[in-house]
């Protein structure tokens, strides 16, 4: 059954609460929650997996599951702020080109009226 959600979301909302000991439904209610995350429907990073990239570095043992899963919770945070960071700074730009945009074209339409005012007069 199709709930609307990728396999990544899912993923990570069992990792999330199956990993406490919690339920499906805490899952599933977990997904509720986040589901406007910005990083919502992308992989699971999970710290100690072996692979590519920051937050797969080899896991050398030592450390609980608990303290596992909060160092995961503290990279997923601190990608999250990043994100926001960037976001802010994307709007932002945005609104420059926005601004500038709008006085681009007023001063076009400026120019296009005194041009027609011109040619009203010689005519």
């Amino acid at each position: 059954m199709e709930m609307g959600f990728s396999k990544d979301a899912a993923e990570k909302a069992l990792f999330m609460n199956l990993s406490k000991g919690q339920s499906v439904e805490a899952a599933l209610e977990w997904i509720t929650e986040h589901q406007e995350d910005a990083d919502f429907n992308e992989p699971l990073l999970i710290v100690g997996q072996e692979g590519e990239g920051e937050l797969k570095k080899p896991y050398n043992g030592g450390l609980s599951k608990e303290e596992r899963i909060k160092i995961a919770e503290e990279k997923i945070k601190a990608a999250r702020a990043a994100r926001a960071a960037a976001e802010k700074v994307a709007d932002h730009d945005r609104e420059i080109n926005r601004i500038k945009g709008n006085k681009e074209m007023m001063a076009a339409q400026r120019i296009d009226k005194e041009r027609q005012e011109r040619l009203a007069i010689e005519i």
